[in-house]
């Protein structure tokens, strides 16, 4: 420590650290949460980012994404071409699919696990933000928390088209050809 204005004596003196002195505190200064109560925020889980449609729903397209790379960004699962010569789109999983905390992947109704960075084949169909979440079925197939999950993923990606992988679709490895 250095001190202008101090003597040469306290100048020797004050160049010494001193060990701390041991607390005679047990137990903390601040009492502990009250466990009975929900998690404290710095110990919830992250982010559902899985959307996926509800039970009953029967919504079926027919086309083909025959390799397309999942990835998360924003706590929304997006699928986008390897390659890069298609928009990376917002995505609706199948009726079923869940977000496996503890692996950070994507399980769907039928077992197969999703990670970030597979590319898959889906099947479903690609729509307008505005088409995927408007007042139609689509929105009554997502229900209120799928549909403000998506519309959050949209303020996040501005101009994103949804990806809407068939309700009851499968997912698999990408087409080799």
């Amino acid at each position: 420590m250095f001190c202008a204005a101090c003597s040469d004596s306290d100048r020797e003196t004050s160049d010494v650290v001193q060990p701390a002195a041991e607390s005679s505190l047990t137990t903390p200064a601040v009492p502990p949460a009250d466990t009975t109560q929900s998690h404290a925020p710095d110990n919830d889980p992250p982010p559902d980012p899985v959307i996926a449609w509800l039970d009953g729903v029967d919504q079926n397209w027919d086309a083909l994404w025959p390799a397309a790379e999942v990835f998360i960004e924003h706590d929304c699962v997006m699928l986008r071409s390897p390659d890069g010569t298609d928009d990376p789109a917002l995505t609706v999983w199948p009726t079923g699919t869940t977000w496996d905390h503890e692996a950070s992947a994507i399980v769907l109704a039928d077992g197969v696990v999703v990670y970030e960075g597979d590319v898959i084949e889906v099947g479903g169909g690609q729509v307008p933000f505005d088409q995927a979440g408007g007042n139609n079925a689509n929105a009554a197939g997502l229900g209120n928390d799928g549909l403000a999950r998506l519309q959050a993923c949209a303020d996040d990606h501005p101009g994103s088209p949804v990806w809407m992988l068939d309700a009851d679709g499968s997912v698999g490895p990408a087409s080799s050809g």
